[in-house]
């Protein structure tokens, strides 16, 4: 059987009939815990992505064409990358070794925020366009998922 198809048992704070504050907090972890393996391996393993990557385009994605409101961005789509370290809640060296690997692969492009003085070390990144074509493409299916779970 396909890694996250496979039928689990309910979380008890999912399915008491009285839950305490505490288990609708711990519901949004099982959640997640449940629809991670569905994402990557119905959404994302043919795109060649891991969900972290997908993640950070995502949240490049979101704010550009979206218009999200977090992680701000400028007309041209560039987040500056202390924003998406977070909204992604990962360290410095996680985000940067993340966003390398994107613009290897040409999906993303990062660019410094100023050539001297106290921002000269700090980037700014957008996605490139064979990335916002991913993107668009994975947000599309993110909803099509999305309507067919809420249906039941």
């Amino acid at each position: 059987m396909k890694r996250g198809l496979k039928q689990r048992r309910p979380a008890r704070a999912l399915t008491r009939p009285d839950p305490a504050p505490v288990d609708n907090l711990v519901s949004t972890y099982v959640a997640r815990r449940e629809l991670l393996p569905l994402l990557v391996d119905r959404l994302l393993v043919g795109a060649g992505l891991t969900f972290e990557e997908a993640e950070l385009m995502l949240e490049l994605f979101g704010p550009w064409k979206l218009g999200w409101k977090v992680p701000p961005c400028d007309p041209e789509g560039y987040v500056i990358q202390k924003a998406l370290e977070h909204v992604l809640m990962n360290s410095q060296p996680h985000v940067s070794r993340r966003v390398g690997k994107l613009e290897q692969k040409g999906y993303v492009m990062a660019k410094r925020v100023a050539r001297s003085g106290i921002l000269r070390k700090a980037h700014k990144v957008r996605l490139a366009q064979p990335g916002l074509e991913l993107t668009a493409s994975i947000w599309e299916h993110y909803k099509r998922l999305a309507e067919k779970i809420l249906q039941g």
